[in-house]
């Protein structure tokens, strides 16, 4: 292993100029060429002291004696930190805002409730005891599981801040019997729904009809429903749809006459909400 400091020297009109600060210059046990630093630092042995501190830390790292330097950075670094630099960088990737949210939400809440606050907490263990305390469904408790990976990888490939994955050994749960059968409502339960719904009928009316999703029927607006054309419909907004995606629903016989009537008393405001004020909770 070699080393050695000293000042860049140029050429300028003639004179000879050195560098301000020392340089060093080392060559490792292995390597095939020298490495270059600037060390900042006018005092020669100042200069010295600080490479040889420099050149002995990357030794006990390729020994294997300390992590390399981006994990030291990575473990003295708050969990929520990394939390928000990783969502920096998937906004700059494209992901949308929803994706983004959703996923900054799930870490906030492994990091509160698993108490992971450095990127060294993070472990088996705690995820498996924290989802045993879970009621929400299968899917969701995947998707914890997934969003904490997607995180982990991210801090291994991007920041390569871990060797390997503390949650390797959990397993994603397996859907087993569904706590109820789903089906469609019959027609009496229609018809009693309907008769106890007051101004919300319109609602379950266009919910049995087009199979609209219960947040795409809250934000429907005035401007999206088309009521005087010879085929009534609806226009579905890519903003407001679960799969992003623009759409279009006939409306039936049995819903156009509530429709109207509303449209009638309340005025239609195009940017106003169809149902505001009514829609159930």
């Amino acid at each position: 292993m070699k080393q050695s400091i000293y000042k860049r020297k140029r050429r300028k009109n003639g004179v000879v100029i050195k560098s301000r600060t020392y340089y060093g210059k080392f060559k490792l046990s292995g390597d095939t060429h020298p490495q270059v630093i600037n060390l900042g630092v006018t005092d020669a042995d100042v200069a010295r002291k600080k490479l040889m501190e420099i050149v002995q830390t990357l030794e006990r790292e390729r020994c294997g004696l300390i992590p390399v330097k981006s994990q030291r950075d990575a473990a003295a670094a708050k969990f929520c930190d990394l939390v928000k630099e990783f969502i920096r960088e998937r906004a700059q990737a494209g992901r949308n805002a929803r994706y983004l949210r959703q996923t900054e939400l799930m870490l906030e809440r492994l990091s509160n409730e698993c108490a992971w606050k450095n990127i060294k907490d993070i472990n088996a263990d705690s995820f498996l005891a924290w989802r045993a305390n879970q009621k929400s469904c299968v899917k969701t408790q995947n998707d914890y599981l997934t969003t904490a990976r997607n995180f982990i990888n991210w801090l291994r490939v991007r920041r390569r801040a871990l060797d390997a994955d503390p949650l390797a050994s959990v397993q994603a749960i397996q859907a087993g019997d569904p706590t109820y059968e789903r089906r469609a409502l019959t027609i009496l339960e229609i018809e009693n729904l309907l008769r106890v719904s007051g101004p919300r009928a319109v609602i379950y009316l266009l919910a049995i009809y087009t199979g609209l999703r219960r947040s795409e029927i809250k934000q429907l607006r005035w401007s999206d429903i088309y009521l005087d054309v010879p085929f009534p419909f609806l226009r579905l907004r890519a903003s407001t749809a679960k799969n992003r995606q623009k759409a279009e629903r006939r409306l039936r016989q049995e819903v156009i006459p509530y429709l109207k009537a509303m449209r009638d008393d309340l005025g239609s405001n195009p940017s106003a909400t169809v149902f505001e004020g009514i829609f159930p909770k």
